[in-house]
């Protein structure tokens, strides 16, 4: 079962330690004093590879090592992925107004470039103007629970369909009237039945999605985190990939 990662919120909370490095009150000096800790292991995500400070453009390099996100899904999709880092950058600056206040008295803009090697090599790279960072600053951007945990499901619903197993995939995220929504293709080819046996069996189902949230790692955490902060609770939606039959599986929010 898949979950959501915070792989953009980790790169900016290494972002804003290795900017605060620096006693000078300049970004030509910060990114020099930066990018000598470079590189720098980033959990969950890659390694920031370097810092730079050129025509006005703070710039962090970022090399995404974890396989179970597919960079290449996003490329197309910046504007989505921009949305979904404004709150975080939002949460980041103003937390520690000294960057926040260097990058607004220079005008300077400030972008996050991501990128891939091997096979499916990719290259993202997301800008903030001056002028978005000055809002951030001034407290002009959204950065509530909800804000945060849409901007995390649009990133991972982009990357649909995820494969679960071989039986298994994800092929859609979304919030629907309060619920985490995540909806499962199952293969029926194998299983003719498997959806009856779901509903036939909704309690055994839940006890186990509750016993994978309650002992899962980092990365389910971070979503139920996120979902408990919005007032969220989970469906899990599992829908026939031949007789279109469905079952729904709730979790409450006081269940996890």
């Amino acid at each position: 079962m898949k979950k959501l990662i915070s792989y953009f919120f980790t790169a900016l909370l290494v972002i804003a330690a290795l900017s605060s490095c620096s006693s000078t009150p300049a970004l030509e000096e910060v990114a020099k004093q930066a990018d000598k800790k470079c590189p720098v292991t980033m959990p969950g995500v890659g390694r920031m590879e370097s810092v730079t400070f050129e025509n006005g453009t703070l710039t962090y390099k970022c090399l995404v090592l974890n396989r179970s996100f597919n960079l290449k899904a996003m490329e197309g999709n910046e504007a989505m992925m921009k949305e979904a880092m404004r709150p975080m950058l939002s949460g980041i600056l103003l937390k520690d107004k000294r960057m926040g206040e260097l990058l607004v008295d220079e005008k300077a803009s400030l972008a996050v470039n991501y990128y891939t090697k091997g096979p499916k090599a990719a290259d993202i790279t997301i800008v903030f103007s001056p002028d978005e960072i000055k809002a951030v600053m001034d407290g002009k951007v959204a950065d509530d629970p909800m804000t945060k945990l849409k901007g995390q499901i649009a990133i991972t619903s982009a990357q649909c369909p995820i494969r679960v197993d071989s039986d298994t995939k994800i092929t859609s995220l979304s919030v629907e009237n309060g619920y985490v929504v995540y909806t499962y293709s199952m293969n029926e080819s194998s299983d003719p039945e498997i959806i009856s046996d779901f509903n036939e069996n909704k309690e055994a189902v839940a006890a186990s999605i509750l016993e994978t949230m309650r002992h899962g790692g980092k990365d389910i955490k971070a979503i139920i985190n996120l979902a408990k902060d919005a007032d969220c609770g989970f469906m899990y939606r599992y829908i026939g990939d031949k007789s279109g039959d469905v079952c729904e599986i709730k979790i409450e929010k006081g269940q996890f």
